[in-house]
């Protein structure tokens, strides 16, 4: 968990970096429209366009450089796709996410996916993994629920799913604008079409965390708003931001990721090309916020691979 911890910790400082001048994208009306509809409760809100990432993620030749296992298609896939007639790779086109993290306790949120579903072969992919689950059909609206009701997922039409509490899914589909005040905080990202997730910091319990075999450092725990865009492709460009609670606890902030950023450059000092990567990161801070850009293509990101032990020594 400790590990996990400052690995993420420094996936955002790196997302935190330089000064490069980054080009806003707007959100398309229809996007902006779905998001308005997601619970105002959720402290996650998360957006994909699949139809653009998945190019990246399924390069099986660049994964297999970094030492990641790729997507296993062939078979387990094809099947798959024969079954239900859904090819994630063509059919899925954009991901909506709202979560409740942190209250384990409370309906945890919603997901919506649009694209070009069969919804009659994946219910029937559905009964063959569970075969109680309670099928129920309106017109052209398919409605999968679970025995104890927890958790619902409806197929409206072939073209949208919308799963989770079941409050939340029936709020969606009627169309019930909700406006979560974390949508506000987009505006302080770029890659809107592209990949971006905001979280209510303050709002997600760090208890567990918290405990006398892991103590947060001070300065995360000041956070209060984070996001992070990306845009993936021959070249990957981050985004990110911080807001902390007032302007001296994202300077703690900023001491601590140019510490974590010193250390990794000592411990590669004999490799000029890493150092010259490193280098690139210039995090900033203005009034209670930090925030910039990094970018990176393939490339360099094999060549970062390599030193992937010296950076889980130092973390």
């Amino acid at each position: 968990m400790r590990l996990f911890f400052y690995l993420s910790l420094a996936i955002l400082v790196i997302s935190l970096t330089s000064c490069q001048k980054t080009v806003r994208q707007p959100l398309s009306s229809e996007t902006e429209a779905t998001l308005n509809l997601l619970p105002a409760e959720a402290n996650v809100i998360a957006y994909s366009n699949f139809e653009k990432f998945q190019t990246f993620i399924t390069d099986s030749a660049f994964l297999k450089s970094l030492s990641v296992q790729p997507p296993r298609f062939k078979g387990d896939l094809d099947e798959f796709i024969k079954e239900t007639g859904l090819d994630p790779r063509r059919d899925i086109k954009e991901i909506f996410i709202a979560s409740r993290a942190g209250f384990p306790d409370q309906k945890q949120g919603l997901i919506v996916i649009k694209g070009d579903f069969n919804p009659e072969k994946l219910i029937e992919k559905l009964r063959q993994e569970e075969p109680e689950l309670l099928v129920e059909q309106n017109e052209d609206q398919f409605t999968v629920k679970t025995l104890k009701h927890e958790m619902i997922l409806v197929f409206k039409g072939h073209n949208l799913i919308a799963g989770g509490a079941p409050d939340y899914v029936e709020g969606f589909l009627a169309g019930r604008k909700n406006q979560n005040p974390l949508l506000q905080k987009t505006a302080a990202l770029p890659y809107l079409q592209d990949q971006w997730l905001i979280a209510d910091v303050s709002a997600i319990q760090t208890a567990k965390l918290d405990s006398s075999h892991f103590k947060l450092p001070p300065a995360v725990k000041k956070i209060e708003t984070i996001g992070v865009s990306v845009k993936a492709g021959e070249t990957i460009h981050f985004y990110g931001f911080a807001d902390c609670d007032n302007a001296e606890s994202a300077g703690l902030l900023l001491d601590l990721a140019k510490g974590l950023v010193s250390g990794l450059k000592l411990n590669v000092s004999t490799d000029r090309e890493i150092v010259d990567l490193i280098n690139r990161i210039g995090l900033k801070t203005k009034g209670a916020t930090v925030t910039g850009t990094y970018s990176i293509n393939k490339e360099e990101i094999k060549k970062l691979s390599t030193i992937q032990n010296k950076i889980t020594a130092l973390l």
